[in-house]
């Protein structure tokens, strides 16, 4: 109910707005968007931890246990969280390699867990291609 303070011309005005709210044509995505992007992107990441647990498992000599986890969340509070949870000696984390501004837009990561670590933390810079090209 509208109150009686409002003019006519006020009212007509606010209850077209209302209707135009209430309208669920006016809605630009599916009610389920977000959860399907959610499962599209751990269906994504399963995949790659999956490979490269294939890939660790066929190197290592049998008597190492490889385990993999696909977590939810910033992945900077995923690894320290999980770090601390394993009790973990060491965490050893891939670099991008990304310039100073991307830096400065994205965060970095192993910054992040450089810094903030309750354990060693080694960083490895992925092979520049032409560099291995040459050796």
């Amino acid at each position: 109910m509208i109150p009686n303070l409002v003019s006519r011309r006020e009212r007509r005005r606010f209850s077209r707005l209302q209707r135009v709210q209430s309208d669920r044509r006016v809605a630009a995505l599916p009610e389920d968007y977000f959860d399907k992007l959610d499962r599209m992107a751990r269906d994504q990441a399963q995949t790659v931890i999956d490979s490269a647990k294939a890939k660790l498992t066929n190197t290592l000599d049998e008597s190492i246990s490889v385990t993999s986890d696909v977590l939810a969340g910033s992945p900077r509070a995923a690894i320290l969280e999980e770090a601390d949870r394993w009790k973990a000696d060491l965490i050893v984390m891939g670099l991008h390699g990304y310039g100073v501004w991307q830096r400065f837009l994205l965060g970095s990561v192993s910054q992040a867990v450089v810094s903030h670590a309750n354990c060693s933390v080694e960083v490895v810079h992925r092979k520049d291609e032409s560099n291995a090209r040459a050796a």
